[in-house]
């Protein structure tokens, strides 16, 4: 009897410990496309009031987060970012031909800048609906894709982004020695939150006008550079970022 009892019990134990096994199993996933394009991430779960943060390829690796009403909180190249459900599979499909020729005709550039000053890269080829994801020192280097209209495609550190084709250059630039200087102030930071939910970094400092570029965990180790008017400016992942004050701290919580 006894016997039995025991084998009922480490049964329950093997049954209750399944839907962990499984989820920690689940949370690798790959964009799938039905006509082999790049598939939008997003800033939130939305279409219309989230901007594109960058397009990724069929086959790219993400992390599943958790998925509701039709969309999924992915992490990627470091980042927080959302996703329509339907464009996740567990099984990594092949990636399109197109991709791997734009991959494969990528060149070098450099971030050029008369005045020495960041240059902006935004979510998309134009000025108006697009927002500012990123400001980059002259001299950064980017890998060109194509060109149209005035703007160019670039990949940075894993990004799509796009930039006016007079700020790129086939030659590096000399670095101004204002951005030298910001480097070397940057110093190191932690994000912190009271109730232990995860922090909004924005494109710029101001919670209207500015996207929600990421969102960063409590203990995010990022770089600090200034602060003006309530609003941090850090570098998280290679990207210049915005958070309000209270959200960092010098002591990792």
């Amino acid at each position: 009897m006894m016997k039995k009892r025991l084998i009922a019990v480490l049964l329950l134990v093997v049954l209750a410990a399944l839907p962990l096994m499984e989820a920690s199993a689940a949370s690798v996933r790959y964009i799938k496309s039905p006509n082999g394009k790049k598939v939008n991430l997003r800033t939130g779960p939305g279409d219309k009031a989230y901007g594109v943060a960058t397009q990724v390829a069929p086959g790219t690796e993400v992390t599943l987060i958790s998925s509701k009403n039709g969309w999924s909180e992915i992490r990627y190249n470091g980042y927080t970012l959302y996703v329509m459900s339907k464009y996740l599979t567990a099984t990594k499909p092949s990636a399109s031909s197109s991709s791997s020729s734009s991959a494969a005709s990528a060149k070098t550039r450099y971030i050029t800048s008369r005045d020495g000053k960041k240059v902006n890269l935004r979510t998309g080829p134009g000025e108006t609906g697009y927002a500012v994801a990123t400001q980059l020192e002259p001299g950064t280097e980017v890998q060109f894709v194509s060109r149209k209209n005035g703007w160019s495609k670039v990949v940075y550190n894993g990004f799509t982004l796009y930039v006016k084709n007079q700020f790129l250059s086939t030659k590096k630039p000399g670095s101004p020695s204002s951005s030298s200087s910001t480097s070397t102030a940057t110093s190191v930071r932690y994000i912190k939150s009271s109730n232990l939910k995860k922090v909004n970094a924005r494109t710029g400092p101001g919670l209207k006008g500015y996207a929600v570029a990421t969102q960063l965990e409590p203990g995010t180790e990022v770089q600090f550079v200034s602060r003006k008017n309530g609003w941090s400016k850090i570098i998280y992942n290679g990207f210049t970022l915005y958070v309000q004050n209270q959200y960092l701290t010098t002591k990792k919580p």
